[in-house]
């Protein structure tokens, strides 16, 4: 199975600047990915037909022996879309279709869990001190600046602690770019267990897209 795995990535690289399957390469990998988690019993809802349709969608596409020979300018990739497309017009397209839904839920689920744990981490990291900064570094790691609990100085003295966050647990809910990383943690950081400095909660941002306000002075 790993093979064949590995054969339906190939094939899908091959085919992902082709005109006629172009609009078929996500139908084809939400079809390996539901096979995937059918065998592994992480998705139950799976019904024997899907599973029959899916295999002869796959197994035809990567028949070395087409109904049109592939060798023929894209005539090769006419036959399989019309196989495939047939088999999603029989009654595939909604098992998929329910099958992102649950993905969906899945990863919103797990968004939130990822997100409860990371603010009881960062809690335990700020400790005792009030938090006047965040920031994700180049290096993306959580700088935080911490200070004084109840300190009204101005500017406020201010240490630095970094905070090392699981890029291979957010990859794995599809959050890996800068603009999903801030996101992710513009929310993380509204969470009302978090004790801000007297100048309130402060925005999350990047570090390389912003200095330190003048508001606060670094006493590491």
């Amino acid at each position: 199975m790993e093979k064949f795995l590995e054969k339906v990535a190939l094939w899908l690289e091959k085919i992902r600047s082709t005109p006629v399957l172009g609009s078929l390469v996500e139908d084809l990998i939400t079809m390996t990915q539901l096979v995937s988690d059918c065998l592994k019993g992480i998705y139950e809802e799976l019904p024997r037909g899907t599973v029959i349709g899916i295999l002869a969608a796959l197994f035809y596409a990567f028949s070395p022996v087409d109904l049109i020979l592939d060798i023929i300018p894209f005539a090769g990739y006419l036959d399989d879309a019309a196989v495939i497309s047939l088999i999603l017009e029989l009654g595939l397209a909604r098992d998929l279709m329910q099958y992102r839904d649950w993905k969906r839920q899945k990863r919103l689920e797990g968004i939130e869990v990822c997100r409860r744990d990371l603010v009881l981490e960062l809690l335990d990291a700020i400790g005792d001190n009030d938090l006047a900064a965040a920031y994700l570094t180049e290096d993306r790691r959580i700088r935080l600046l911490l200070a004084k609990p109840g300190d009204l100085s101005r500017p406020l003295p201010c240490r630095t602690r970094y905070v090392a966050i699981d890029e291979a647990r957010l990859a794995a809910l599809d959050l890996s770019d800068w603009e999903q990383l801030g996101d992710f943690f513009s929310q993380l950081f509204r969470d009302s267990r978090f004790r801000w400095s007297r100048f309130g909660r402060q925005p999350f941002r990047p570090e390389y897209a912003c200095q330190i306000d003048d508001a606060f002075v670094l006493v590491d």
